[in-house]
């Protein structure tokens, strides 16, 4: 996490907190802090050692309207599929605060550079960084 950051402890807080869901074939949900069995076995399977769990809602945590987020939401699946990045479909949803969950992808392979600059170039606080050992990160980029 950086040292210094414009995002409030609450904010940082609710992501910490937040569950990020995976869908797919097998789904499963990543807690920031808690290993990943799923991510391991993925990571082993595909011959993988990282992924990183970005959405392109609400920018800044500012909250849009639905046909807002679905756009920015495409135009994330685009960009992955552009850059021949593998992704399974996802939601972050806190388990209490009420907040409408986000729409998310789990993108497979990303180098932890790679997911910073999609993350930024979608104007997120944050995204969730996971190394070889499968252990959810918080990232903050702001």
């Amino acid at each position: 996490m950086k040292e210094s950051t414009n995002i409030t402890p609450d904010l940082i807080q609710a992501y910490r907190e937040t569950h990020y869901r995976a869908e797919g074939a097998t789904p499963f949900t990543l807690r920031v802090g808690q290993v990943s069995e799923e991510v391991i076995k993925a990571f082993e399977e595909c011959g993988l050692k990282s992924c990183a769990f970005v959405t392109a809602w609400n920018p800044y945590s500012i909250a849009l309207k639905p046909e807002e987020n679905a756009i920015r939401e495409r135009k994330l699946n685009l960009h992955l599929n552009a850059q021949g990045l593998a992704h399974t479909p996802g939601e972050g949803v806190h388990p209490s605060n009420g907040w409408t969950g986000e729409r998310s992808s789990l993108i497979w392979g990303v180098s932890e550079v790679s997911a910073r600059e999609i993350a930024t170039a979608f104007q997120q606080n944050a995204f969730i960084w996971v190394g070889e050992g499968g252990m959810p990160e918080l990232i903050l980029l702001r």
